[in-house]
């Protein structure tokens, strides 16, 4: 067989594990509906994150050929200099979008300087619920990274990093549906650190954790507004 043969092969089986994990999630979900346990709309919400989160870097390390236990390697670059990247992602990610909001609040117009506006632009149309904050700060990291950091990286091994980091950042960037220039070019600047994170350490696990963080300091600045 190929190597594209082979490529198409670990794509389809991927799927197939996708499709199975999801399914046997929504087995779970469907007898804890009928037991009481949650209502309808909770257990929808439960089960697209985990199905699609839980599938999906079972998916990426199926690609990957990564043979590790799931839970207990994704701490593991963090022991290898990877908490140092992790950090200088982060403090990147907070000053930089700090400092966008800045620039735009002092343009006329621009963005208006009240509680509501910044709650808006850091989680818009979206209530605090529990189950929200689960898949913002857990689940949405998880699923992001492997589709706009993991999944180009596998599909284009050898592609500039620069172009890389550029490209799938303006992705990332425009897939959260920007509403303004202002929304736009924040998430532009997050998609940048989070490439700059993966190609530091050349882990995936990395920019995930950083993309967690941010989520997490979103929603803490959320729920003290």
């Amino acid at each position: 067989m190929n190597t594209a043969g082979k490529k198409i092969g670990r794509v389809v089986i991927g799927f197939l594990i996708l499709a199975g994990l999801f399914l046997a999630d929504q087995i779970v979900m469907t007898v804890l509906v009928f037991s009481g346990m949650l209502n309808g709309l909770t257990s929808i919400l439960v089960s697209v994150a985990i199905g699609f989160g839980v599938g999906f870097v079972a998916l990426y390390h199926y690609l990957t050929a990564r043979e590790t236990k799931l839970w207990t390697a994704f701490f593991r670059p963090l022991a290898h200099g990877g908490g140092k990247t992790l950090l200088k992602g982060y403090l990147a990610t907070v000053v930089g979008t700090g400092i966008i909001t800045g620039l735009f609040w002092l343009i006329p117009g621009g963005l208006p300087m009240t509680k509501q506006a910044v709650k808006t632009n850091l989680l818009p149309q979206a209530k605090l619920t529990v189950v929200f904050i689960i898949m913002v700060v857990i689940f949405a990291p998880l699923f992001e990274e492997i589709i706009f950091r993991g999944v180009p990286c596998y599909i284009f091994p050898r592609l500039n990093p620069v172009i890389f980091v550029a490209v799938t950042a303006i992705i990332f960037s425009l897939a959260h549906a920007p509403t303004n220039l202002y929304s736009f070019a924040a998430r532009l600047w997050m998609g940048l650190t989070f490439g700059w994170t993966f190609l530091q350490t050349n882990d995936i696990r990395t920019d995930m954790a950083v993309h967690s963080l941010w989520n997490l300091t979103a929603v803490v600045v959320a729920l003290l507004l």
